[in-house]
């Protein structure tokens, strides 16, 4: 999980697929403006929901292992290694993708009569530029959620860094005053990154509402 970390600036994970979602609803490329807007929102919100179940899965594996008052059992150890382990390889996987496209979120806007000229469906473009506002306003939104989705997710992943490395060293570890420190940083944290991804799905929905063409 520390390559997470490295994606700068505070950003972190929600940021670079962010990134992602808005590059490939237009500003990447001609071909890609092409795509029906709402295919990418749709894209971005199933990346949003599924790093919400990587979080719940973290922080249900953790609980697991806060609830030993001994040592803690060789499966439960073990499966906690492979979640933390899973998500280094999902913030790996997702940095590779976002690198390039990190900086041309705002290009979307910024290039919007161009992008909007190329969405095929007539309704739809008449929608996008009628709540241009309205979308802008949601873009802002979740990108501010993004920003501090990745605030608390960087010592959130630390955090779960260091008590696998507990465990793996000792495993009676869970019942030390260390590791509870540990345990209630990575809920707090967790639990703050788990409300921002839930704003980021809200304002996606309320995007894909907004360019929906009304029932004939």
């Amino acid at each position: 999980m520390k390559s997470i970390a490295h994606l700068g600036s505070g950003r972190g994970l929600i940021l670079a697929l962010l990134a992602v979602h808005f590059t490939q609803l237009g500003c990447a490329s001609h071909s890609a403006s092409k795509r029906n807007p709402r295919e990418g929102i749709a894209e971005f919100r199933e990346l949003t929901v599924a790093s919400q179940n990587a979080v719940h899965t973290a922080l249900r594996s953790l609980e697991r292992v806060s609830a030993q008052t001994n040592s803690c059992p060789p499966d439960i150890g073990e499966e906690f290694a492979r979640v933390v382990e899973q998500l280094q390889a999902d913030s790996v996987r997702v940095r590779a993708r976002a690198q390039a496209m990190l900086a041309r979120g705002d290009a979307y806007f910024e290039e919007w009569q161009e992008h909007l000229a190329q969405v095929k469906d007539p309704r739809m473009r008449q929608l996008a530029q009628q709540n241009r506002p309205s979308l802008e306003r949601s873009f802002g939104r979740i990108k501010l959620a993004a920003q501090t989705a990745g605030e608390a997710f960087r010592p959130c992943l630390a955090d779960l860094r260091r008590l696998e490395v507990r465990l793996e060293a000792d495993p009676r570890a869970p019942g030390s005053a260390a590791a509870h420190d540990l345990i209630q940083s990575v809920r707090h944290n967790g639990q703050e990154v788990l409300r921002q991804l839930q704003l980021i799905e809200q304002e996606l929905n309320a995007m894909d509402q907004t360019l929906t063409p009304p029932k004939n």
